[in-house]
């Protein structure tokens, strides 16, 4: 099905039912999805945008509901790229999965993801994945707050075969697919929207804050450290006193872009090896530049 709406590119989107929530094929689809196109060496990603650069962004998701759900692969399509091109490449790699199921080092990476990726979330209350939803969510459709548990033994247990086993059931057949294509052309109308005055704030809650420890090395550098035991987990970040304001006396720009280039490669590892050897630990790094700090 094709359709068109004011976007600036093309969205292809691939789509299967599949069942409901908390259920162990939806927890194995969930480990294909990040296999096709979580990090830059995720098989979808890693042709689509980083070697052909065909697309803009590529995901594999699952949208799940307590009765069912859909597996998802969407594709932002870059302009003058023929969306059969891409279609095709998404097929053959969908394909290819099928056939052989993921490689250890995959299935090893994904686990790591994952797991690394629920303690990290389960340090905050709520937002999308702190310990309130998850034993709200599990309560509600399973009866079991601690349901979780079952799920990350489901994940931790996960075999190549078993992930090529369940996405040949739910993904080789039944596909609803749509493309969202931009409108030829097109002007902007004037806004209408009041900027007269900002709205009222509400009552601010208070906020408690962990305790600063300071110490100062020998080269000048200040630290600060906040400690908080919720989860095991170091996030360290380094401020630079140069932001967006020192583009002044360059290019404008160069401040955001040297930030952000500094994950595609160094001397010793590529952007795909960088993002290999991350995901193997677990861990993230990211870097970018406001008004007066680099980070």
């Amino acid at each position: 099905e094709i359709s068109y709406d004011r976007v600036p590119q093309t969205m292809l989107m691939k789509s299967w039912n599949v069942p409901g929530n908390s259920t162990i094929d939806v927890n194995h689809l969930d480990l294909v999805g990040s296999i096709l196109a979580r990090g830059k060496t995720s098989r979808l990603y890693k042709r689509l945008v980083y070697d052909e650069q065909l697309v803009s962004r590529v995901a594999a998701y699952t949208s799940t509901g307590e009765i069912a759900g859909t597996f998802e692969i969407t594709a932002y399509v870059n302009q003058g790229v023929s969306e059969a091109r891409v279609d095709a490449i998404i097929d053959e790699e969908l394909n290819e999965f099928l056939a052989n199921g993921p490689t250890k080092k995959e299935l090893e990476r994904v686990k790591i993801q994952t797991i690394s990726g629920f303690v990290r979330g389960i340090e905050t209350i709520g937002g999308f994945g702190g310990k309130s939803d998850i034993l709200a969510s599990n309560y509600i459709y399973t009866g079991d707050p601690g349901f979780y548990k079952q799920e990350l033994k489901w994940i931790s247990e996960a075999t190549s075969e078993q992930l090529r086993d369940t996405a040949r059931k739910w993904l080789s057949d039944g596909l609803y697919q749509l493309e969202i294509r931009p409108f030829a052309g097109g002007t902007t109308t004037p806004s209408t929207v009041d900027r007269s005055s900002l709205p009222e704030p509400g009552t601010t809650p208070t906020a408690k804050f962990p305790a600063f420890e300071r110490a100062e090395l020998a080269n000048g550098l200040k630290i600060i450290v906040a400690r908080r035991d919720a989860i095991p987990v170091v996030q360290f970040q380094l401020s630079l006193d140069a932001g967006n304001a020192s583009d002044q006396f360059t290019r404008p720009g160069l401040a955001s872009l040297a930030m952000n280039m500094l994950d595609e490669g160094t001397t010793n590892r590529n952007a795909l090896e960088i993002s290999e050897d991350l995901s193997m630990l677990g861990a993230s790094v990211s870097a970018g530049s406001n008004l007066d700090t680099s980070f």
